[in-house]
């Protein structure tokens, strides 16, 4: 990851401690950070760990805002493509 990327999550997140900010890099880049040696045991509970936080904190906000439905634009555009394959327009997902 580089320091521009990490620069920005320090700028995000401005209550990371160092540990969730090498916990991140590490689930992107898929490798530890430089001079944060950590033993291999610990590695993959800190990333089952991050992604739960994620998935906790994100998921209401997701739902509040009506994430993951399609728009009414997007349906009659998804209709109109499906009738010209010459398909069902009831086979269209409203849902991402």
């Amino acid at each position: 990851m580089s320091d521009v990327g990490e620069e920005r999550l320090r700028r995000l997140d401005r209550k990371s401690t160092r540990f969730d900010l090498a916990s991140v890099s590490e689930f992107v880049s898929g490798s530890a950070v430089v001079g944060r040696a950590r033993p291999e045991s610990a590695s993959p509970t800190s990333v089952s760990a991050t992604k739960a936080t994620y998935t906790v904190k994100y998921a209401e906000a997701n739902r509040h805002r009506g994430g993951g439905m399609r728009g009414k634009k997007s349906i009659s555009k998804l209709e109109a493509r499906a009738k010209a394959l010459g398909k069902d327009k009831s086979t269209v997902s409203h849902t991402v």
